[in-house]
């Protein structure tokens, strides 16, 4: 435990280090520091301000002697009082169940977040009152809010409505059933100076509220779809349950929507599936990964994910310049074209696109601008047999200019130096009458000054028997083919050793008269 309280700290404090020089530098002072990183701390470490909430995840509540070792590190090692570190229990809930309101004093402070405040309660309830995980998407909807009438559905504090506001938006409508939260909402709106009826903050269901406004035919911009996993209050007619009704209200949400407008749609659930089918007549795109919150982990269950759903793929882009959404249009022209090409061509006989298939090929460099025929001017080149006439014609002259510089005009012909000069010149050059004459040394039988060779047989036996020492010693002939054995092979037992009369001393050739070059054979 101990060696992972050390790790704990670590990470712990380097991730602070990093997220602070990072984040405070945009005017922001809450921030996530640990993310469940190690198993044997399964917690989150937010920073609020000069606070920090430790929020347990485990299966059990951590018990004295762990709940205080990790205080104690998260204290040390983000440079806090004591005091000033709160821990939470997140108890997991069945199906249906919701979080209570904590029975512990409430602990309100004031936080920065890209230079908007948020009051936040780090102890009443289970959650705080900002989603930290939604940082980056809030940013977004500032930067789309421009010129826009924007509606915030299940607003609970109102974090997206007060990021809407500064960024330019007509108006902002808020609308969640908690007159808590409602109360909360107008209350950061009027604390970054935004109040009154273009930023109204509504106490209602959703459901009904999106009924009256499509009944009253006004229209909005950007809805934003953010709901609880699970819902049952009194006060509505009937729970919610995001993965059983999320198309229905996704269906009512469209009949306020502008044609040019987008809906932003989230969840934590970690069991939702996003079925597609069930909305059609929008073009949904799934933006999670480009909107993850710095120290936040990745993982398959529990982190939010976003989706944006428009009538028009242009509105699902992220980019919100001019010059992206005219180049996006221009892509999608193009590539609409494309496709048109495509499927007229596919109809036609497979013999008629033969002509088609040579051609695609270059269709997307023009569109690019990348064309052969932009790069290189062939207004002025000759035809092929122009080339072919003109290269055929170079070709003789370079030819003729080449065999030039050899004067040959005095050269006789092949037959006139066969006839004439070539046998005399061979002549002189091999002259063969001074050649020696072997008459005297060879005859037809075979060579006239070395005596006669014996047979090939004679001198086979001869040699086998200067081999094994004696010349009388009896030969494979004599002893028969199974009974003679090479010294070379293996021994059986019957032949003699390797080795045996090596005392014998060597003989020279003058005294040896198996040599058929010894002097007797020479004097004979």
């Amino acid at each position: 435990m101990d060696y992972e309280a050390k790790d704990f700290g670590k990470i712990l404090k380097k991730n602070a280090q990093m997220l602070r020089h990072d984040l405070l530098a945009v005017q922001t002072d809450c921030m996530r520091v640990y993310d469940r990183n190690l198993q044997a701390f399964p917690v989150t470490v937010d920073l609020y301000g000069k606070y920090a909430r430790v929020t347990d995840y485990g299966e059990q509540m951590m018990d004295s002697e762990t709940k205080e070792k990790c205080l104690d590190i998260c204290s040390r090692m983000l440079y806090l009082d004591p005091s000033h570190v709160i821990y939470t229990y997140r108890a997991k809930r069945d199906k249906g169940e919701q979080h209570e309101k904590s029975d512990s004093e409430p602990v309100i402070t004031d936080v920065s977040e890209n230079g908007l405040v948020f009051t936040v309660d780090l102890a009443s309830y289970t959650d705080t009152g900002l989603f930290l995980d939604h940082a980056v998407t809030r940013q977004m909807i500032r930067e789309r809010s421009n010129d826009c009438d924007v509606l915030n559905l299940f607003s609970y504090t109102g974090s997206f409505s007060v990021y809407a506001a500064p960024g330019g938006a007509k108006s902002v409508t808020s609308v969640d059933l908690s007159a808590t939260y409602t109360k909360w909402a107008e209350k950061n709106l009027s604390n970054n100076g935004y109040s009154g009826s273009l930023y109204s903050c509504i106490c209602m269901d959703a459901g009904r509220f999106l009924d009256q406004a499509a009944s009253e035919h006004r229209k909005y911009d950007i809805v934003i779809f953010d709901p609880p996993a699970f819902s049952n209050s009194r006060k509505m007619d009937h729970d919610f349950d995001v993965s059983r009704d999320w198309s229905s209200w996704i269906r009512k949400i469209v009949a306020v929507l502008r044609p040019e407008g987008f809906i932003l749609f989230s969840t934590n659930l970690g069991t939702f599936t996003m079925d597609k089918r069930r909305v059609r007549g929008l073009s949904v795109k799934e933006i999670t990964g480009f909107l993850m919150a710095p120290g936040f982990t990745k993982r398959s269950r529990g982190a939010v994910r976003s989706w944006l759903m428009a009538f028009d793929d242009d509105s699902l882009s992220l980019d919100w310049s001019e010059d992206v959404k005219t180049d996006r249009k221009k892509e999608q022209s193009v590539k609409k074209r494309e496709n048109n090409y495509s499927r007229e061509r596919n109809e036609r006989p497979y013999r008629d696109r033969s002509q088609d298939n040579r051609n695609h090929r270059y269709m997307d460099r023009k569109e690019r601008g990348s064309y052969r025929s932009d790069r290189f001017d062939r207004t002025d080149r000759p035809s092929y047999r122009e080339r072919s006439e003109r290269s055929e014609r170079g070709y003789k002259e370079e030819r003729s200019a080449r065999y030039d510089r050899y004067d040959r005009s005095d050269r006789p012909s092949y037959r006139e130096r066969n006839e004439r000069g070539y046998r005399e010149d061979r002549s002189d050059r091999f002259d063969r009458s001074d050649r020696f004459d072997r008459s005297d040394r060879f005859d037809r039988n075979g060579r006239s000054d070395r005596p006669e060779r014996s047979s090939y047989r004679d001198r086979n036996d001869r040699e086998r028997s200067s081999r094994f020492g004696n010349s009388d010693r009896k030969t494979e002939k004599q002893y028969g083919r199974n009974e003679y054995k090479r010294p070379s092979q293996k021994p059986t037992g019957r032949e003699r050793p390797y080795g045996y009369d090596s005392f014998r001393p060597a003989r020279s050739r003058n005294d040896s008269s198996d040599f058929f070059w010894n002097d007797e054979d020479l004097d004979s």
